[in-house]
């Protein structure tokens, strides 16, 4: 049976490359979208092969919804286990 601290260990570890992950997929971001688009939008999460963004408003949701696909090829790139990209409207 595991102990306490292998158990905590193995969380940390996960946590960090989940975080190292989610800071390059933004650093990626951050090379290819303009300030205006990036300044509101949100990496949420990265569940199974999906990335869930969150915009401020609708206006920024089109805008990016328009380069979805392109931005989605960037991130393959690093990542090409991720297959999707959701967005949604609010925090």
């Amino acid at each position: 049976m595991k102990e306490l601290k292998d158990f905590l260990d193995d969380f940390l570890k996960d946590k960090k490359k989940k975080v190292e992950k989610k800071e390059k997929i933004e650093r990626i971001l951050d090379k290819f979208l303009e300030e205006g688009l990036r300044n509101y939008l949100h990496l949420k999460g990265i569940y199974k092969k999906r990335l869930v963004f969150y915009v401020d408003n609708a206006s920024f949701g089109y805008v990016f919804n328009l380069k979805k696909e392109e931005v989605l090829e960037k991130i393959k790139k690093e990542f090409p286990q991720i297959e999707e990209i959701k967005i949604k409207v609010g925090c």
